[in-house]
């Protein structure tokens, strides 16, 4: 039962061996540390001299034996508002440059290379200006006295992250630039005397009256978004008004798009002209549906028309994304024209060119290039689903088929931009108002207003020749590469034809035209034969509208993004002060260039942006930048007796004033 005790200043002891003998050093030697604040720490109490002091959290440090030397690495602190967090968040690196513990809210965030911006306290204005580095290579090339010279280098973007966008920019008169190189400066080729010669000029040319009547080469001509914003002279624009942004929803302006009449009511005395009654017309006080095109412009299954209001008015919509065109079914004026007026249109196509839209009441669709009416109707609508000729032109002829007076028949085509809006708008093979079986070989459009310039005299209620005795307008005869176009007997020129090759053949007595599919052009076929797809009605010539065209009948051209030039290029230093959109800064890039805010449309917007006020001291009103927004440094906003420096977000803003002072 014999113990080992440890000798001082070891403690330890073990009965019947040897013992194992520790010292805990801070005993001894704590007070070393905690005299400053330190704690004191035995890592292994089995060695001597080994303590160390420890610096208190958040600082850090440590020494063996001795006081450590304590530093406080604010960049190193964890939580959502330290100083590391707040830039990282912002892609910048943090540094302490004095890490004493006395040394507090001394952290700047540094910008990433190649730009050596760095800010205390909050995340750095990271700009590089690339021109500093890269100036010198937009003369360093140039032959002396050559305009080539006298290029400035200008940086649209000095964002550190935006690289190699620097231009070399031409002198006056030439609007040429280069990116990240210099440019080649050419004389400006708009040197016309007159007005008409200059508009002309196919080489984008404009004549401009201020300050002296001249022509001036027109600038921004860039089709695409990223060509017109690195061009220090343009603005890339969405459109409005006539045009809007196609990459995304664009529903029509309320004014814009239709009026909503009250005409158009049975009960109405007089709300119907030319003879026309409500019961010939639409009967049961409703019109027989709406129809919305998209006429020009049409991308087959990336543009879509909707109508946002159809479902709560209690009407169907029905998309034929083969024709780009919206049907909307009967109802009352009035819930048509607020279902016309809830259209909208997308696309997303990514570089979409114009559109137009058309719309209009009634069942067939309006054309703004003819000024007539067409519709593709399917086989089915025919009785046992199976459309003759003579099936296809009795349907478009029905009183009941009739739009707003205008009485229908099987299509006509005179002119190659009718046959293209025909051609847009088929559904399948489609019989049209032409025939040669009066008269074989001798071709002749023999329905609507051209049968009847070629002598046919209709029935009550007909709009096409009667075959057996009347031969119709004659547009060309004879048989495929053999036809001959007739002479227009108004013009003399020759009548248009658009057959298929080897077409017209009257292959077993084949007496009927119709629109071949997918092609569009002509072919000829017996009047019975059952593989047609369908017809087209067209309405205009025969018959009277009964309203104003105005106000069943509109159209709009809708236009994607367009480069313009800035409202406040090319002004003169007085003409520049003197419109409020615009600022005058000198310098030989852009002196005038566009005031900040002024480009924000309502007062709502404009006071939530905090260096915007809503200036109702000129007319009309507008969003202009507050005062103090403009002193870029605290020793000038200082010296403004309105105007105070707001460390936090590193500019000058208005001096907030104390109501009780």
């Amino acid at each position: 039962d014999f113990q080992c005790e440890c000798l001082p200043p070891t403690s330890g002891v073990m009965t019947g061996s040897v013992a194992t003998c520790e010292v805990d050093e801070c005993v001894e030697n704590g007070a070393t540390c905690t005299a400053v604040g330190q704690s004191c720490s035995d890592p292994s109490t089995t060695n001597l001299h080994d303590w160390e002091c420890i610096c208190p959290s958040p600082s850090v440090g440590i020494a063996i034996t001795q006081q450590a030397r304590c530093m406080l690495d604010e960049c190193l602190l964890s939580c959502a508002t330290c100083a590391g967090t707040i830039c990282s968040d912002v892609g910048q690196e943090c540094y302490d440059p004095n890490t004493t513990p006395q040394s507090t809210s001394d952290w700047l965030c540094k910008c990433p290379s190649p730009s050596t911006n760095v800010a205390t306290g909050h995340p750095a204005k990271c700009e590089e200006d690339e021109c500093d580095s890269n100036g010198w290579k937009c003369t360093v090339d140039c032959r002396v006295g050559s305009t080539d010279c006298q290029q400035t280098c200008f940086d649209p973007n000095t964002a550190a992250n935006s690289i190699g966008d620097w231009r070399c920019v031409c002198p006056p008169p030439s609007s040429d630039f280069a990116i990240a190189k210099a440019a080649e400066c050419t004389n400006d080729p708009c040197k016309h005397d007159n007005e008409q010669t200059c508009l002309s000029d196919p080489q984008g040319c404009e004549w401009t009256d201020l300050p002296t009547p001249g022509c001036t080469r027109k600038l921004c001509l860039h089709d695409k978004q990223t060509d017109c914003e690195t061009d220090p002279l343009c603005n890339w624009s969405t459109g409005s008004g006539t045009g809007g942004n196609l990459a995304s929803p664009l529903a029509f302006e309320k004014d814009v798009a239709v009026k909503p009449f009250s005409g158009l009511k049975c009960q109405t005395p007089g709300s119907w002209k030319n003879g026309c009654t409500c019961a010939t017309v639409i009967g049961s006080d409703t019109l027989p549906g709406a129809t919305v095109n998209i006429e020009d412009g049409y991308l087959t299954g990336k543009d879509t028309l909707t109508c946002v209001a159809c479902q709560s008015l209690g009407l169907t919509a029905e998309w034929h994304s083969v024709s780009g065109m919206l049907t909307i079914s009967k109802g009352s004026a009035d819930d048509l024209a607020k279902a016309v007026a809830s259209m909208e249109f997308s696309t997303s196509a990514d570089n979409p060119g114009k559109r137009r839209i058309t719309w209009n009441y009634g069942h067939g669709f309006f054309s703004t290039h003819t000024g007539h009416y067409y519709h593709f109707y399917s086989k089915t609508t025919c009785a046992r689903g199976i459309c003759t000729w003579s099936d296809a032109q009795e349907q478009c002829e029905l009183d009941s088929n009739q739009i707003l007076g205008l009485r229908g028949y099987l299509i006509t085509i005179t002119s190659e931009t009718e046959d293209e809006v025909a051609r847009m708008k088929l559904e399948g093979r489609g019989w049209m108002g032409a025939s040669d079986a009066n008269q074989e070989g001798k071709w002749s459009w023999v329905t609507g207003p051209e049968g009847v310039a070629g002598g046919c005299v209709y029935a009550s209620g007909k709009s096409s020749c009667d075959l057996k005795t009347e031969t119709g307008l004659p547009f060309g005869q004879g048989k495929g590469s053999n036809f001959a176009p007739a002479a227009d007997p108004s013009t003399g020129k020759d009548m248009y034809e658009n057959w298929a090759r080897n077409e017209p053949n009257d292959l077993r007595g084949e007496d009927y035209g119709h629109f071949r599919w997918p092609a569009g052009d002509w072919n000829d076929l017996r009047g019975t034969n059952q593989r047609i797809n369908g017809y087209i009605c067209e309405w205009g010539g025969l018959g009277e509208m009964c309203v104003d065209a105005e106000d069943v009948i509109g159209a709009r051209d809708l236009v994607p993004g367009v480069c313009v030039q800035k409202i406040c290029v090319n002004n003169t230093e007085t003409d520049c002060k003197a419109n409020p959109k615009c600022e005058w800064v000198g310098g030989n890039i852009e002196p005038c260039t566009v005031a900040l805010c002024v480009e924000i449309p309502n007062e709502k917007d404009c006071d939530q942006d905090p260096v915007c006020h809503w200036d109702v001291t000129v007319s009309p009103s507008l969003c202009k930048e507050k005062i103090c927004n403009k002193y870029k440094d605290p020793a000038t906003c200082t010296t403004k007796d309105d105007c105070m420096w707001d460390d936090g977000a590193n500019r000058c803003v208005d001096k907030v004033c104390d109501p009780f002072d």
